[in-house]
């Protein structure tokens, strides 16, 4: 890094209270157990020496993102609540748990709140499905089943709507 190395950038970040969570992984070729024990006081949440394959890297960003994101509960002001660290959602201070993709597919559209999100878009990032394939009914049902855990009525929901030839969108 030309202008500041990558320690003092690591506290800048750190020291700002809008990235507080923001999840950083230091790539460098200092190696002794001084320079890690440098870079963790930094606030950095992973050290990655070089050399280092790429595929490592890949599985460490992804094993940062998913604790990062299991370790929030989405603060929001709004009575819709959803608990990571307890696979449940809390609906006006009582706690709902979910099968695990129901609360994968109630997730998903949390982050994506307030748009709709294409059944296709379930299948394939909640589900694993590659494009075009997996069944549309497969969603529609454990949308169903969310829905009669949530709603105080169903087929009238307040949560959960379906936006016609869209998909579905959380409103909160």
């Amino acid at each position: 890094m030309p202008e500041v190395n990558g320690i003092e950038f690591c506290r800048e970040v750190r020291s700002d209270s809008r990235f507080k969570k923001l999840p950083i992984i230091i790539l460098t070729s200092q190696s002794s157990i001084d320079d890690k024990y440098i870079g963790f006081e930094a606030g950095a949440d992973d050290y990655i020496i070089k050399p280092f394959e790429v595929l490592e890297v890949l599985l460490r960003v992804q094993a940062l993102l998913r604790r990062t994101n299991q370790e929030d509960d989405f603060e929001d002001n709004s009575i819709l609540k959803v608990n990571n660290n307890k696979f449940s959602i809390n609906i006006n201070d009582q706690e709902i748990y979910l099968t695990s993709i129901e609360f994968d597919i109630l997730n998903y559209l949390y982050r994506n709140k307030n748009k709709p999100v294409s059944t296709e878009e379930l299948l394939q990032k909640v589900m694993g499905y590659p494009p075009r394939t997996g069944n549309p009914e497969i969603i529609r049902t454990h949308i169903k089943n969310i829905r009669h855990k949530l709603e105080d009525d169903p087929s009238n929901p307040s949560f959960i709507t379906t936006i016609p030839k869209r998909g579905y969108m959380l409103k909160v």
